[in-house]
């Protein structure tokens, strides 16, 4: 008999609810047995749903439950330290969704508490765009030589034109859009180019151009970074909130051989409607959509790691680094520097 990875999932939200569901009914060798939420009745009706066993409002006591292996943990940024040590210290493996924490100091605090006390512990942060089957081709191509010398690395994301309490209490837990946005294109860009960055040639600016609610937090609805790595590749970012469309997600990687081009066209199916407005193909219109796969195949890899005995592809420090870019973007946004 096939053994089954029994994992408790804490954070039911959007993104939670997605993670629990895979668990639950995607992933052959893995078992959803515990579901825990801030609200009991939320992780009852959960439980129910997914005819999962154990239902909780604590964490504490979640992780206390010796039938768990892992848990999945997909709470407010601002939980996830403590949350990531406790379940290591209880012998299990975790999965936790991108960032490690708030802001960089804590990040650095808990990545030294995992690397003293937990190396020998899976410890799998949620960088879901590596799990893409788009850009998993690109890296295979890349790694093959097929690019030449890497020249450029463009990346776009921007979310719907849509502002909730819910995006808003996120952000007041976190550094803003570059810590909550910002660090899946540093990670995939990092990782695609197989370099880090020249710290002294990284600028960035931020502005409100359609929500002033961000002004409260000192926050932006868009930003734009700039950065060199230390191969001489340049970089492009920019994320924002004020999509007219729907969810834009682009990237581009040009090189001396090839030019690579991810998801400039963000279709939700084969679908053309031609009606009043013309020939319409509806696009996606959350990140849920788009990377669907994407969080079904990091599930995937966790689940075998801890089967398997061996370490995530990704490593924690590989979550620092992008880290330590948005703390330093966010530090100079809109400060004038000189890119060498």
């Amino acid at each position: 008999m096939m053994k089954k990875v029994k994992i408790g999932a804490v954070g039911l939200g959007r993104l939670g609810a997605v993670h629990a569901t895979n668990i639950a009914h995607k992933i052959p060798n893995a078992e959803l047995v515990a579901v825990c939420s801030r609200t009991k009745s939320t992780a009852e009706s959960f439980a129910k749903k997914m005819d999962v066993a154990y239902a909780y409002d604590s964490f504490d006591q979640m992780i206390e439950n010796d039938e768990l292996d892992a848990v999945c943990i997909t709470t407010y940024t601002r939980f996830h330290p403590e949350q990531i040590l406790k379940a290591l210290d209880k012998n299990l493996a975790v999965f936790c969704d991108k960032p490690i924490a708030e802001n960089l100091l804590s990040t650095e605090r808990t990545v030294a508490e995992i690397e003293k006390y937990h190396s020998d512990k899976i410890c799998m942060i949620g960088y879901m765009k590596r799990y893409d089957p788009s850009y998993r081709f690109v890296k295979e191509q890349i790694d093959k030589g097929m690019l030449g010398t890497p020249i450029l690395f463009r990346g776009y994301a921007v979310d719907a034109k849509k502002i909730s309490d819910s995006t808003l209490k996120y952000i007041s837990d976190s550094e803003g859009i570059f810590f909550d946005f910002f660090v899946h294109d540093f990670d995939l860009s990092r990782w695609l180019v197989g370099s880090n960055w020249k710290e002294d040639t990284v600028a960035s600016l931020g502005g409100i151009y359609e929500f002033p609610e961000f002004e409260k937090y000192r926050d932006f609805d868009n930003a734009a970074c700039f950065a060199q790595f230390e191969n001489n590749t340049m970089a492009f970012y920019h994320c924002g909130r004020t999509a007219p469309h729907g969810y834009l997600i682009e990237t581009e990687i040009i090189g001396t051989e090839a030019i690579y081009r991810i998801g400039t066209t963000p279709s939700k199916n084969l679908v053309e409607v031609l009606d009043h407005r013309g020939k319409i193909k509806e696009e996606h219109q959350i990140f849920l959509d788009r990377f669907e796969e994407a969080y079904l195949n990091e599930m995937i890899e966790f689940v075998d790691c801890i089967l398997e005995k061996r370490q995530p592809e990704i490593t924690i420090q590989d979550a620092l680094a992008s880290c330590k870019m948005a703390h330093l973007a966010s530090k100079l946004v809109n400060r004038k520097i000189r890119i060498s």
